[in-house]
């Protein structure tokens, strides 16, 4: 799946997730650093092999995208990934509003049932990815989701 603006942004980052996690790899995406394992307590062989796993992951984002060349300056995994959540997630007034207006403007008239259902998921998509998720227990999140709802 090819990373192509904020329409498809959650469902790129769900497929990347899963296939990091499939490969035991997914906490380089929260920045977490291997655990020391090393007998002589040096780390080395913890740093080899984080940085090697980083490397793993960075290589899955880059080459699931079109345009690459503009995350050549990020170091880590971790980098790259908030970088393109802070690209591909937007929550402006702006784009609701335009979303809004498309859909409300949205009707089938005489096109096949699959196709309106195919622009309305169009509407849909960039629309759900601005509701914010609601974290278990944190009750000023299911607020704001609420709100959008």
């Amino acid at each position: 799946m090819k990373l192509d603006g904020p329409s498809n942004y959650r469902k790129w980052a769900f497929s990347v997730k899963i296939i990091l996690r499939g490969h035991g790899l997914a906490s380089h995406l929260t920045g977490a650093f291997a655990v020391d394992k090393s007998r002589d307590g040096s780390r080395a062989a913890a740093v080899t092999a984080w940085t090697n796993d980083n490397g793993r992951v960075m290589s899955a984002i880059v080459t699931s995208m079109k345009w690459i060349m503009s995350l050549e300056h990020h170091e880590t995994a971790k980098e790259l990934w908030d970088y393109l959540q802070g690209r591909y997630i937007q929550s402006s007034g702006t784009l609701l509003h335009t979303l809004l207006q498309h859909l409300h403007e949205l009707q089938q008239n005489d096109i096949s049932m699959e196709e309106y259902y195919t622009a309305f998921d169009r509407v849909m998509g960039p629309f759900l990815s601005m509701v914010p998720k609601c974290e278990q227990g944190c009750s000023g999140c299911c607020a704001k989701k609420n709100k959008v709802h």
